[in-house]
C-alpha cells in the first residue's frame, strides 16, 4: 500500500486478522529484520528499491507464520546482494 511506511504495510495484514497492537509491532519488526529491512522500516514504498518492495511483502506474508507460502518467482526483483 503506497501511502503506508514498511513496518505499516506489514501491520495491516496482521490487523485485520485481529492481532493485537504490541504482537503485531513485534511480528512486523521481526519479520522485516528478518529480511535485512529494520533500517527502512519508515520508508514508503516510492522511497525504495523494487527489490526492497518485494522483500516487505515477504515480510508480510510471512509475519503470518504460515506453514507454507506459494510464490510466483519470489525474488525475481530482489537485489543481487
Amino acid at each position: 500500500m503506497p501511502v503506508l511506511s514498511a513496518l505499516e504495510n506489514v501491520e495491516f495484514i496482521l490487523q485485520l486478522q485481529g492481532v493485537g497492537s504490541a504482537e503485531r509491532k513485534e511480528r512486523a519488526g521481526e519479520a522485516l529484520k528478518s529480511l535485512g529491512l529494520s533500517e527502512l522500516q519508515d520508508r514508503r514504498p516510492r522511497e525504495m528499491s523494487g527489490g526492497q518492495q518485494q522483500r516487505v511483502a515477504l515480510a508480510r506474508a510471512l509475519a503470518n507464520r504460515p506453514k507454507l507460502v506459494l510464490a510466483d518467482e519470489p525474488t525475481g526483483n530482489l537485489d543481487p546482494k
